[in-house]
C-alpha cells in the first residue's frame, strides 16, 4: 500500500528542489563581496565592481539564499528517504539569519522572487526582530556575523571559540508571540536547546521590569535559570573568564 503522506512529502521535495535548480541557472555566476561600502561580484579570479548594479546585487543575494535552501531541502529529503535524522530549516527568516553578515545586511526583498515583494513587509520585521533596525548591528564577531552591543561581542567570540554553534536573535515562538533572544544555542553534546540573554542595563527601571516579564515568559514555557536559560549582567563581561565558565559548565559539559 502507498504511504500517501510520504508520497506526498517526496513530492514536495522534489518539486522545490528541480524548482530551485531552474532558477539558479539564470542567476550571474559568482558571489557578493562586500569591502566598506563597496559590492563585489566574485567568479573566480575575477572580482568586479556592482555597487551601482543594485539589480546584480539582489540577484546575487537572492543566489546565495537559494543554495543555502537548496542544501536545506536536499539534506531534509535525504533524511525523509532514510526516515531517520535531524531536519534543518526550510524557514526563510532562519535560512537568512545563517547567511554571512554581509547578507543579512541587506533589504529583505532581496531574497525572495519578485512577485512576492509586495507581500514581505510583515515578514521583514520578523527578521529584523523585536529589538529594532539591522543597520545597529554595528559590532562585527569572529564568526561574521554582526551583533549590536560589546558585551554581545564577547559572548558570541567565546561561543565561537568553544566551537558553540548558535544564533543571534532568532525569532522564539513562545505562546503566539515572538521573542528573540540574544544568542540561541544547540548544545553539541546531546543538541539540548539554550537560550543565552545579556542583561546589560538591569539599573534602569523600565529595562529591568521588561526583562523581568520576559523571564517569567521564558520559564512558563520551559527556559529556566540554570537549566537550559543563560543569564549574564555587566559584572560577567568584565571578566571574560567568566563567560568562559559559564559555557564550560552549562555547553560543554552534558549535565
Amino acid at each position: 500500500m502507498v504511504d500517501l503522506k510520504r508520497f506526498k512529502e517526496f513530492e514536495y521535495y522534489e518539486t522545490e528542489i528541480d524548482t530551485i535548480k531552474q532558477e539558479l541557472k539564470i542567476l550571474p555566476d559568482g558571489y557578493l563581496v562586500k569591502r566598506g561600502a563597496f559590492y563585489y561580484a566574485k567568479a573566480g579570479p575575477v572580482q568586479n565592481g556592482i555597487t551601482k548594479d543594485w539589480q546584480k546585487v539582489m540577484q546575487l543575494a537572492r543566489k546565495a539564499y537559494l543554495l543555502r535552501r537548496l542544501e536545506n531541502l536536499e539534506w531534509n529529503y535525504s533524511l525523509a528517504q532514510k526516515q531517520c535524522g535531524k531536519y534543518k530549516t526550510e524557514d526563510p527568516a532562519e535560512i537568512i539569519q545563517s547567511l554571512p553578515s554581509l547578507y543579512q545586511m541587506l533589504p529583505v526583498k532581496c531574497f525572495f522572487h519578485t512577485s512576492v515583494h509586495s507581500q514581505l513587509e510583515k515578514f521583514e520585521k520578523a527578521i529584523v526582530g523585536e529589538a529594532g533596525h539591522v543597520d545597529r548591528l554595528i559590532y562585527m564577531t569572529d564568526s561574521g556575523i554582526n551583533v549590536r552591543s560589546k558585551s554581545e561581542l564577547i559572548i558570541a567570540n567565546a561561543l565561537y571559540q568553544n566551537g558553540i554553534p548558535y544564533r543571534y536573535e532568532a525569532a522564539l515562538a513562545l505562546g503566539g508571540e515572538n521573542r528573540y533572544p540574544d544568542f540561541t544555542i544547540c548544545r553539541p553534546s546531546d543538541g539540548k536547546v539554550f537560550i543565552w540573554e545579556h542583561l546589560g542595563l538591569m539599573d534602569q527601571d523600565i529595562y529591568r521590569q521588561r526583562n523581568i516579564e520576559k523571564l517569567s515568559l521564558y520559564a512558563r514555557y520551559g527556559f529556566l535559570p540554570f537549566d537550559n536559560l543563560i543569564c549574564t549582567y555587566e559584572h560577567d563581561i568584565k571578566n571574560p573568564a567568566q563567560i568562559h565558565r559559564l559555557i564550560k559548565v552549562h555547553l560543554l559539559c552534558q549535565m
